[in-house]
């Protein structure tokens, strides 16, 4: 995915809720943040979106991770990367990619279990 475009939607999603919900289908992936007061914020993308380098997904899996910690480490790997690997399962570890000219960092994040 697009790095400015992940870490511009997370800002804003950072502006209504402390987490996020990654939800991934075969054919869309969006971000879904839902914060006190009924304020909410989704953004949809289609699987041939440009934002997407290359869009694999079987099935639907969804899952809440802190938008906060997300922000902490994405926001200054831009600076180094145009692209981010996202996966990620039902209830599973999170994990980003990123590729710079010198090789690549990895980044799991646990997520949030109500």
């Amino acid at each position: 995915m697009d790095m400015d475009v992940f870490v511009d939607v997370l800002s804003t999603a950072n502006e209504v809720s402390d987490s996020v919900k990654l939800i991934a289908k075969e054919d869309s992936f969006s971000i879904l943040a839902e914060g006190e007061g009924g304020k909410a914020i989704e953004t949809t993308y289609s699987s041939s979106d440009e934002v997407f380098y290359e869009y694999s997904v079987q099935g639907s899996h969804d899952s809440t991770y802190s938008v906060e910690l997300l922000l902490d480490f994405i926001k200054p790997m831009k600076q180094i990367s145009e692209t981010v690997t996202i996966e990620f399962d039902n209830n599973k570890p999170l994990k980003l990619t990123m590729d710079f000219a010198i090789g690549s960092i990895q980044f799991y994040l646990a997520p949030r279990v109500a």
